[in-house]
């Protein structure tokens, strides 16, 4: 099967990227899963189009610019100084200026990772939003 829509290749592009983590578990969208309270994970939202920004269309294709949300999940025994150190990890994995790709596809990570909010008590973790933003021509 074929992938026509640029959020589809993009999510193939940045989720074979996350692949790559072993620091900690990654659940993606659609899995079911059942973390422990005393373990650190990350949650991974769809890739979106970000709603804010029009397409450019250069007459021979067009950039699209959005944004992968990951929950940094970590124990309520970790200080913030350990949850921002994960952060940091997880954000070094998509510095900007990445280039990844699939099929037609070209995705770049156009700024380096930053948090999208402040910390939340979620659960029996802390949470935190990273926001990592893409451009994509395709």
């Amino acid at each position: 099967m074929k992938i026509q829509s640029v959020t589809g290749k993009v999510w193939l592009a940045l989720s074979a990227r996350l692949d790559e983590w072993t620091e900690t578990p990654v659940y993606l969208p659609d899995t079911v899963f059942k973390p422990t309270a005393d373990q650190a994970h990350l949650i991974i939202d769809p890739a979106y189009l970000d709603s804010d920004i029009e397409p450019i269309d250069y007459q021979c294709g067009e950039e699209n610019r959005g944004f992968l949300n990951v929950r940094v999940m970590t124990p309520l025994t970790w200080n913030y100084a350990a949850a921002l150190g994960l952060m940091g990890r997880v954000a070094d994995l998509f510095p900007a200026g990445l280039k990844l790709s699939y099929l037609d596809a070209d995705v770049t990570i156009w700024q380096h990772p930053r948090p999208n909010s402040s910390p939340v008590l979620e659960a029996s973790w802390n949470r935190q939003d990273l926001r990592i933003d893409w451009r994509c021509w395709g």
